[in-house]
């Protein structure tokens, strides 16, 4: 390439050999760089502009490249981000420049806040949002332009401000639109969308445009795709910042579609974080969510992410989060119980007997510390918490609420284990230590009286 630098045919064959190499390949990637690879392949470049072939492998080849973080910067620090957006400009009617160039700012923005200033500077954001709407029925190049754009705003405020302002939230939603039958454009299109939202001048323009019900329509659509759903569930997550956004993904049937992702993709964590912090941003300052997605099985369906993913921090997290805010709706309208007790009915004909019987095995333990931990009757506990009346919370732990309980003058602390740790067997031994670290009080810990295995 170096000794036939004006034969375009070399050239072109030469990029197209370098990309192959570098695909898939970190070693070459490495080796291609440290043999002067780059800046033989912008000086092809910027000696062919106006031939297509050269700038369509020049550019599939830093594409390659610049997936190793070393050569993001030598491509940059060697001008390859103006030689890209050079070729954009020349070569605007050729589809396949466009979509390898943006191919190439995709992965030169990644992961590097430098180069996402760079390109953003050099007029980058206005060159690819040009290129979306000359090529709109081009599926190639929508899907990589909404790459670029997704990873130019993650992180960099100015970027989804220069974005929002030149209709770039628009431009996603017609390339969402016109290749609806596209899982990939919808997947860039949500990771776009879910980055920008995170702006509130963007949460507002991707509502009033119809992002709302875009997002939603493709979930459906591709409900069996655990990335779109990721995508999907996170760009409702950052749009539910708005209250009115709130209200208007709840009436187009958001909090269903957000469930569905969660049933379909159980065992995947990303979708399951993603969608109880979606519910969890729902339902904040907001009662009609909460008891809409209890009506629709939200509950169950967060107990069974913490229960599926108890190793996952995140979901576990959010998920409690979630179900924290949900229960004091829940608890009125007579849903899903997070606790393994249920409550007996007043009048049952043996409650006297049990509350008895569960005086009469608490003494027992009292006295003989070798029978703990003992099982209580439900209707015992409930009797002596008045059915955990609120007024009796003493505050909230990790695994449930702590209410004082009274019985013949006799005072203790009972701990309203969350649904979902009940259930995990393998859990019980963690939450009795955990409910004796959470009821020590100054000097003086409470002793583990027993407990009520009961679903």
């Amino acid at each position: 390439m170096q000794m036939n630098e004006r034969n375009d045919d070399i050239q072109k064959e030469g990029l197209m050999e370098l990309a192959n190499l570098a695909a898939n390949n970190g070693n070459n990637s490495v080796t291609i760089a440290a043999a002067g690879g780059i800046t033989t392949i912008l000086s092809a470049m910027k000696m062919h502009s106006s031939n297509a072939y050269v700038q369509h492998y020049g550019c599939a080849a830093l594409q390659k490249l610049a997936l190793n973080n070393d050569n993001k910067v030598k491509i940059a620090e060697a001008g390859g981000i103006t030689t890209i957006l050079s070729a954009m400009k020349t070569n605007s009617s050729n589809a396949n420049v466009q979509h390898y160039s943006c191919g190439a700012l995709q992965n030169l923005a990644w992961n590097n806040e430098k180069n996402q200033v760079r390109i953003a500077e050099a007029g980058g954001i206005i060159t690819i949002l040009s290129a979306m709407k000359f090529h709109l029925y081009n599926a190639n190049v929508q899907e990589y332009c909404c790459g670029a754009l997704m990873d130019l705003v993650n992180n960099n405020d100015n970027n989804k401000a220069a974005i929002s302002e030149a209709g770039g939230i628009t431009t996603i939603l017609s390339a969402m639109k016109s290749h609806s039958s596209n899982a990939t454009v919808q997947y860039y299109g949500f990771g776009a969308l879910w980055n920008l939202a995170l702006n509130d001048y963007s949460r507002v323009t991707i509502a009033v445009a119809g992002g709302i019900t875009t997002i939603l329509s493709a979930m459906k659509t591709y409900y069996s795709n655990a990335d779109v759903q990721e995508n999907g569930c996170g760009a409702l997550w950052y749009l539910a910042l708005n209250d009115n956004n709130k209200v208007t993904i709840a009436e187009a049937g958001g909090i269903t579609t957000i469930l569905s992702a969660m049933d379909n993709h159980s065992s995947n964590p990303f979708v399951q974080y993603c969608g109880c912090t979606a519910l969890m941003k729902l339902v904040t300052n907001n009662d009609n969510n909460k008891v809409m997605i209890t009506n629709a099985g939200g509950e169950v369906a967060i107990q069974s992410a913490i229960r599926n993913h108890l190793s996952n921090v995140g979901v576990y997290e959010k998920g409690h989060e979630a179900l924290r805010m949900i229960q004091p709706i829940s608890t009125t309208t007579k849903t899903v119980d997070l606790s393994p007790l249920t409550t007996p009915t007043p009048s049952s004909s043996n409650s006297t007997d049990r509350i008895s019987e569960g005086r009469l095995k608490m003494k027992e333990a009292i006295d003989n510390v070798d029978s703990r931990p003992i099982e209580l009757p439900v209707e015992f506990i409930v009797s002596c918490t008045n059915n955990f009346d609120n007024a009796l919370k003493l505050g909230e732990g990790a695994f449930g609420a702590v209410y004082k309980g009274k019985d013949d003058n006799q005072y203790f602390a009972v701990k309203r284990i969350l649904f979902d740790i009940a259930v995990a067997k393998d859990k019980v031994k963690e939450v009795s230590k955990t409910f004796k670290i959470e009821l020590a009080v100054s000097s003086c810990v409470v002793s583990f009286i027993g407990c009520l295995f009961k679903a």
